[in-house]
């Protein structure tokens, strides 16, 4: 059989081909023009060489088999050990990548506020850095301030408030890193936005938000309007709904009102408030 016709048999490639018969590992005779032929012993060689190298089979084993110096399940239960330990080793690098890169969800402050959000997470102001924890971000460092806008569920005191779903996206830009945010009330991000127009750093605001902001002082007013555009955006910028919109209504809002629903409470204002917060869901104009 000719090369070309081995070719279009197998899906192998004419390089594949004489790199296989340099490292020996197929034996093709030659007819009288010097055209290679591939007997069906070859072919039946190559196919062998082919579903191992599927399988991940180096070059170096697959001499090993044919030499008989080592079985072709022996080398396959290496390769599945080989391939599970470096599995572990992927897996813990993503949970490395994804903590790393994960968005920090805090409340802003300046230094000269009173303190509103006891025992959360804060981002802070100071000195011309940004603290957060132990992480200290220099004004001269900073590159550019991008903000956007996501779908999520509220926590601490405004944990099921029907007019904080919408949460702006902070990411502080350095030459050596990337700082990202996740500004967890609206009095946060009418603040942040304050210090923002006080300084000149290169912002990136292509939602307008901190027009929004200052333009919608009422918190409801200012829903409605993400409520109106933000599938817009989302389409546009690629804004993120971590789980669907419905989806975070009923994980933490409608699922957690089934749970206390069923509880005896001491008293019925929570479970009343948070009935009448649900009922909003279905009333708000669109």
């Amino acid at each position: 059989m000719k090369t070309n016709e081995v070719e279009k048999l197998l899906g192998v490639t004419k390089q594949a081909l004489i790199y296989y018969e340099k490292e020996g590992l197929i034996h093709p005779s030659r007819l009288k023009n010097n055209y290679r032929d591939y007997s069906s012993q070859d072919i039946d060689t190559l196919k062998l060489i082919l579903e191992l190298r599927s399988m991940m089979i180096s070059i170096d084993e697959i001499k090993l088999i044919f030499d008989g110096q080592l079985s072709i399940r022996d080398c396959l239960e290496n390769k599945s050990q080989y391939f599970k330990e470096e599995k572990k080793k992927i897996k813990e690098a993503e949970n490395k990548i994804s903590t790393y890169t994960k968005r920090i969800r805090v409340y802003f402050q300046k230094p000269t506020s009173a303190e509103p959000f006891p025992d959360v997470k804060c981002l802070l102001y100071i000195n011309q850095a940004f603290h957060y924890e132990d992480l200290v971000i220099k004004e001269e460092d900073i590159l550019k301030i991008n903000l956007s806008l996501c779908i999520s569920k509220s926590e601490g005191p405004y944990y099921y408030s029907r007019f904080n779903m919408y949460f702006v996206y902070v990411d502080i830009c350095t030459a050596f890193d990337t700082y990202s945010f996740q500004l967890m009330s609206n009095d946060s991000a009418r603040m942040f936005i304050e210090l923002l127009l006080t300084n000149n750093w290169v912002i990136e605001d292509p939602l307008n938000l901190i027009h929004l902001f200052n333009e919608y002082r009422d918190d409801r007013e200012l829903f409605r309007y993400f409520d109106k555009h933000f599938y817009e955006w989302k389409e546009k910028y690629d804004l993120e709904i971590k789980g669907s919109i419905s989806g975070v209504i009923k994980e933490y809002y409608l699922d957690r009102y089934q749970a206390i629903k069923t509880q005896p409470l001491p008293e019925k204002k929570p479970r009343r408030k948070l009935k009448e917060v649900i009922a909003q869901f279905f009333k708000i104009d669109k």
